[in-house]
């Protein structure tokens, strides 16, 4: 972990809940989770970010599976170069490939909302149909649906770029 603010969590087997402290790892198969109050934000060595702003959930499988996102606001920064080829998320609704660039997904029980702020991300949603979404484009995935691209909100690009002043 590089950052922590307020309550964080680590989800072990079963369930149970440990608090994270900043330098602790996140092996394979463990998830995070964060308070109303709690921010994270991870690095890897090469180069990728992971940041997930409050009341969050996640699990991280490690390669090649990626990320499960059960609720919550998270964002990807991935280099073009690096030892990763692509970084994939699963959503409820969704799963999304990230080859390189920054991308935000807010996840809420009926919806996803996928935003690129930079780079691109592929869609492809539970009933097959997908979307390859460009810098500033956003679409949202619903159980039955997924909506064509539509210019990225502010709310998700803040998501990123917001940082509170210590």
């Amino acid at each position: 972990m590089t950052r922590l603010e307020g309550t964080v969590w680590k989800i072990l087997d079963g369930g149970r809940l440990e608090p994270l402290a900043t330098g602790s790892l996140l092996p394979p198969g463990a998830g995070l989770r964060t308070g109303e109050d709690g921010q994270v934000r991870l690095e890897g060595a090469d180069g990728l970010q992971v940041r997930m702003k409050e009341d969050g959930g996640a699990w991280y499988f490690g390669e090649p599976q990626g990320w499960r996102v059960e609720r919550g606001c998270l964002g990807w920064l991935k280099p073009p170069a690096g030892v990763r080829r692509l970084v994939r998320v699963a959503t409820p609704h969704v799963g999304i490939e990230i080859p390189d660039g920054i991308v935000v997904i807010k996840v809420v029980p009926l919806l996803t909302r996928t935003a690129v702020l930079r780079g691109e991300a592929a869609l492809t949603h539970r009933g097959g149909w997908r979307l390859t979404l460009a810098s500033r484009e956003e679409a949202a995935a619903a159980f039955s649906e997924l909506s064509s691209s539509y210019q990225a909100t502010d709310d998700l690009y803040f998501a990123w770029y917001w940082q509170k002043q210590d």
